[in-house]
């Protein structure tokens, strides 16, 4: 099952399985069209739920869920260090330094060609605004 959720509800939907006796399974980042969706994955008696935030973007800020389950400590500073996600207040945080990456944010990285694309889209948008 996934249910898809947004950002401030997140930490609530993460104490609610917490407190019904849930396993956090894991924490998923997919680049997604305006930003990273973040899929968080949890487990109990042999039934699978996910938590879907959509369109995360590097301004926005995640809170940890690592007060409730510090194994996601792992997932938490992998999202950061792969696709630029900002995450508070992570339990054991390793400030950037989790993985040793020859490039800031490797799995955000898109072709030449989108990033030309993009780049005129926003020139034209900023084009539009300035008059």
């Amino acid at each position: 099952m996934f249910k898809t959720i947004t950002l401030s509800k997140l930490h609530d939907e993460v104490d609610k399985r917490h407190e019904s006796g849930w396993r956090f399974v894991q924490l998923l980042g997919v680049n997604g069209k305006r930003g990273v969706d973040l899929v968080y994955s949890f487990m109990k008696d042999g039934k699978l739920e996910n938590l879907k935030v959509k369109s995360v973007t590097s301004k926005q800020t995640v809170p940890s869920i690592t007060d409730k389950y510090l194994a996601a400590f792992v997932f938490e500073n992998e999202t950061h260090d792969l696709f630029g996600v900002n995450i508070k207040d992570i339990a054991i945080d390793f400030k950037g330094k989790f993985y040793n990456v020859a490039q800031d944010e490797p799995m955000t990285i898109i072709s030449p060609e989108v990033k030309a694309r993009e780049e005129r889209l926003k020139k034209v948008k900023e084009a539009k605004k300035n008059g």
